[in-house]
């Protein structure tokens, strides 16, 4: 079952608290008065969010080579992934774009000099397709509860001990070009501004934390946020 879905970015409701917590750890962009709130405010007219999923209401596991199996595919997702995933009865594979013109237009801006303003683009462009999932992952949690079912935090190739190859397979389960979004023999996404993942839903699945405090990979964006651990 495929399905497709498009947000304004005005739904998303971007604050400059957004920007700064994407960027990291001792960011105030206070001290660039105006510059974040125009960014903003004309990024509603750049951005062209959209994505879609596909779902698998059943998977097969191997357990030995810690594999998800969609259809004739496996998944080879890691340790750690697999086993927040491994009470799921279906399997939702998802892929997200803020799409092309955020960031040529942020290229654009660093190309001329403006070097601040660019980041701010490029930066509005990671936060808009976040921000984009977690309110389908709110609207898919709706869905699931009514079901009955459980749905489980969304994971991506590279993180977590996922390889970033893995895009090879997971594209391998949605149509060529979906959403716009294509992947490179090298498994970088263009728009460069995509984001794709699974997320697994059961009768017995609860959603648990992420696995920050053992996972090992440290420049992860969320392991600052949910890591007990400070460095």
């Amino acid at each position: 079952m495929l399905r497709r879905f498009s947000y304004d970015f005005n739904e998303l409701s971007v604050t400059k608290s957004d920007l700064e917590e994407c960027i990291g750890i001792g960011c105030d962009l206070n001290s660039f008065p105006g510059q974040p709130e125009e960014a903003l405010k004309s990024a509603a007219d750049i951005c062209q969010i959209q994505g879609g999923y596909r779902i698998f209401e059943t998977i097969g596991k191997d357990y030995k080579e810690r594999q998800l199996i969609a259809g004739e595919h496996y998944l080879k997702t890691g340790r750690l992934i697999f086993g927040q995933l491994a009470e799921s009865d279906g399997l939702l594979v998802f892929v997200c774009t803020a799409g092309e013109a955020i960031s040529a237009y942020a290229g654009k801006l660093m190309d001329k000099g403006d070097t601040l303003r660019g980041y701010l683009y490029d930066v509005i462009g990671s936060v808009c397709v976040e921000k984009a999932l977690d309110k389908m992952e709110k609207e898919l949690d709706a869905q699931m509860r009514k079901r009955s079912l459980g749905l489980t935090r969304r994971f991506s190739p590279g993180y977590c001990g996922w390889d970033v190859a893995g895009q090879q397979k997971l594209f391998s389960l949605l149509p060529e070009g979906f959403c716009g979004i294509s992947l490179t023999s090298s498994s970088l996404m263009k728009p460069i501004k995509s984001v794709s993942g699974v997320m697994g839903f059961g009768s017995k699945v609860v959603k648990q934390e992420r696995p920050c405090s053992i996972c090992g990979k440290r420049d992860c964006i969320y392991y600052e946020r949910n890591s007990p651990i400070k460095h």
